[in-house]
């Protein structure tokens, strides 16, 4: 055991944990801590919507606790417009047959890891920029100047109820961790993935719930740093130990070496099956519940803190089936030292189509995953399409040439009838005169479909999307919604 001191009076409890990947001992080190640093990048990420939380409760406490200023207002906007430049100079995502579903192969979501990830490490302008490169001196300086503004803000809050709401429960998770072999059940986990992490060190950060007695919580990763929220109901540090397996999980897997995660998509879309945009789409969730499943193995064969009743904690109408699926195919390809790549996915697409029957051709599900062009650049179509359908990977395009980088993937093209042009599809034609607006389906690729989203007008345009999120489920190509 090692203690680290870090700024803003954290707590950290740093235990040595030796596991074992292909065979070459690998220690990854688990840290907790309660850092008012970490609470500062976790609340300003949130508010500008940079990452999943409990967002509506983070506004709540600022717009009725701290009577959010105008100041706080502009943080958040700051914080936005300076992400977004350094989005926009990520390099473009690798060709694949699919759009592959780990952070690392979307740059655009990697250079925004790397910036969430790199204020909380450190406070200098040059390290930031050295952690995300993709950021100027001059932006770094401005981010650490709006994550400070936050962290003055919040500070009195912290030092009168946050820290010791989170401090108290941190105390026995590292000793939780180490009694219940966390590391020994991940390190399975990492061989069967072919994980080859970064970093051996995974930061666990206690972040002060604004409504200590909420139901709802969240937990995320970005990149080896995972931000958990300590309501009351996770006072037991089993349950911390429990969620942090489930976000190292994601870190691993998005730790899996890029030939191979294209291997991956490549034996999904060759294998024909149906619905396989949601199917492959989830699997970084579905492995994230098996390697929990692998933990809760390690409590049953030596461990005395399971709880039976645990669940993966998801209201989704996916993931946990999904999870469900994956675990007793991941259980056993590690028993056989099996891995990922190489004969997973077959038993995974075949215990998948099984269990979801005829709700594989919901339209969320098959269009999980899509790639957008809008020739207007109009962004509103693309929003709209992701607050409906809520599909889990995307990428957005001008130029529709740029899609065919993907071939195997959803295509979801929105277009006004007037640049529609001379359509290559008669039947587009005919749609373009019968309706206001509507949204056509034709094959493409593998498995995948091209959706023409088209209408008169803007408002047009939205209709059929918004109608797209009450059609029942999808039936193949041909007419899927119109507007009359």
């Amino acid at each position: 055991m090692r203690i680290r001191t870090v700024a803003a009076r954290a707590a950290l409890a740093i235990p040595l944990l030796a596991v074992t990947l292909s065979g070459a001992p690998l220690e990854m080190r688990l840290h907790v801590d309660a850092s008012l640093r970490a609470n500062a990048v976790y609340h300003l990420a949130c508010l500008a919507g940079s990452i999943s939380c409990s967002r509506d409760i983070f506004e709540r406490f600022w717009k009725d606790r701290l009577h959010e200023s105008a100041e706080d207002r502009q943080t958040v906007t700051a914080w936005q417009r300076l992400l977004a430049r350094v989005v926009e100079r990520a390099p473009a995502m690798r060709p694949s047959p699919i759009l592959i579903n780990a952070v690392p192969m979307h740059p655009d979501g990697m250079a925004r890891s790397q910036v969430i990830a790199g204020l909380i490490e450190t406070r200098s302008a040059a390290e930031l920029q050295r952690r995300a490169p993709g950021s100027s001196r001059a932006e770094a300086r401005e981010l650490l100047a709006l994550v400070d503004h936050v962290e003055r803000r919040i500070r009195p809050w912290w030092m009168a109820q946050g820290e010791r709401s989170v401090k108290t429960r941190i105390r026995g998770v590292g000793d939780a961790a180490r009694r219940n072999h966390m590391m020994q059940a991940l390190g399975r986990m990492a061989e069967f993935l072919e994980s080859a992490p970064p970093s051996r060190d995974a930061y666990v950060h206690a972040i002060a719930p604004p409504e200590l007695e909420s139901k709802d919580y969240n937990a995320t990763a970005i990149l080896n740093h995972l931000p958990l929220e300590f309501v009351a109901a996770a006072d037991d540090p089993n349950v911390i130990v429990h969620g942090a397996v489930h976000e190292i999980g994601h870190y691993l897997y998005d730790s899996v070496p890029p030939d191979k995660h294209l291997a991956l998509a490549n034996e999904f879309v060759a294998s024909g099956a149906p619905s396989i945009a949601g199917i492959y789409s989830y699997l970084h969730e579905a492995m994230a519940i098996s390697a929990q499943d692998l933990y809760a193995d390690a409590l049953d064969d030596g461990g005395s803190d399971k709880d039976d009743d645990a669940d993966t904690g998801y209201k989704h109408p996916y993931i946990p089936v999904l999870g469900g699926v994956a675990a007793p195919l991941v259980k056993a390809a590690v028993a056989r030292n099996e891995h990922l790549v190489g004969g997973f996915s077959k038993a995974y697409i075949a215990g998948a189509l099984s269990t979801f029957g005829d709700r594989r051709n919901e339209l969320p599900f098959v269009f999980a995953q899509a790639v957008f062009v809008t020739a207007n650049g109009n962004r509103a179509f693309a929003d709209a399409f992701q607050r409906t359908l809520f599909p889990v990977g995307s990428v957005r395009f001008t130029d529709l040439a740029k899609a065919e980088a993907f071939p195997d993937a959803n295509l979801v093209q929105f277009s006004f009838y007037s640049e529609l042009g001379a359509a290559t599809e008669p039947r587009l034609v005919q749609l373009r005169d019968a309706h206001r607006g509507f949204a056509f389906a034709s094959p493409r690729g593998r498995g995948a479909y091209r959706l023409v989203v088209a209408g008169r007008s803007e408002a047009d345009v939205l209709a059929a999307i918004e109608k797209l999120g009450d059609a029942d489920a999808f039936a193949g190509p041909g007419l899927v919604v119109s507007v009359d």
